[in-house]
C-alpha cells in the first residue's frame, strides 16, 4: 500500500462528524496539516456557531425550536410567543390550549404529555371498546339517552359481560344503573316500586 493509500485511510479512519459546510469545504485541510491543527480550526469553527443566540434560545435549543415553528407552519417568533403564554400544540387535535389541559410526562423534555387530556381520553376509549372516531364523537355529542340531559358530561355505557357499547348516557345515569346491579330486573323492580306509590300516593 503506497503511503498516499495509507494517509487516506487513516483519514478515513479519524474523520470527524460536522456540518456539511465544515467537512466538505476543509477536507483537505486536515490531511495536509495535520489532525491536531484540523481539531483546533474545528473547535473554533463550533465555538463561534454555538454562541449564535436568539431571544435566549443557542445551539441545540434553538435548532429544537425552529424545527417545531416549522412543524406548526408558524415563524419562530409565532411559537416562542404562544409558549411563552404558557401554550402547548395538541398532536392529535393541532390545537394550541393550556398547559393545565396536558398530563404530566416526566419522559419528555417538555414535562408535558404530547396529546391534551381529551385526545388521550378519547385514543384510550376508542382503543378499548373498538370505536372509529366518527361513532365516539356522536355518542360524546349526543344528550343522555336516560334522562335526555346535555349539561352533563356523557360516559360511554357498556355491557360489562358482552363488552358490546349501548351507547352514550350521562355519570349520574351510568352511575345510578351500576349501583341497581347493572340488570334490567332490578331496574324493573325499580321502576315497579315509583309506580307504587305514585299509586298510593
Amino acid at each position: 500500500m503506497s503511503s498516499q493509500s495509507k494517509q487516506s485511510s487513516g483519514c478515513t479512519e479519524n474523520r470527524l462528524v460536522l456540518p456539511r459546510n465544515v467537512a466538505g469545504k476543509h477536507n483537505w485541510y486536515r490531511v495536509n496539516h495535520g489532525r491536531q491543527h484540523w481539531n483546533s480550526m474545528v473547535s473554533s469553527h463550533m465555538t463561534k456557531a454555538s454562541c449564535v443566540t436568539y431571544r435566549g434560545l443557542s445551539g441545540r435549543a434553538l435548532g429544537a425550536a425552529k424545527s417545531a415553528a416549522r412543524k406548526c407552519c408558524l415563524t419562530l417568533d409565532e411559537w416562542m410567543d404562544l409558549r411563552l403564554a404558557g401554550l402547548r400544540r395538541c398532536f392529535r387535535c393541532k390545537k394550541w390550549q393550556p398547559i393545565n389541559s396536558f398530563c404530566v410526562d416526566v419522559t419528555r423534555k417538555s414535562g408535558t404529555a404530547g396529546s391534551c387530556k381529551q385526545c388521550a381520553s378519547n385514543a384510550s376509549k376508542r382503543s378499548i371498546y373498538g370505536l372509529s372516531q366518527e361513532h365516539l364523537d356522536s355518542l360524546l355529542s349526543s344528550p343522555c339517552e336516560i334522562c335526555g340531559r346535555t349539561d352533563r358530561r356523557i360516559d360511554i355505557d357498556h355491557c360489562h359481560n358482552t363488552g358490546v357499547v349501548r351507547g352514550g348516557i350521562c355519570e349520574s345515569c351510568n352511575r345510578g344503573l351500576g349501583l341497581l346491579g347493572d340488570t334490567a330486573e332490578a331496574i324493573g323492580r325499580a321502576l315497579m316500586y315509583l309506580r307504587k306509590e305514585q299509586i298510593n300516593g
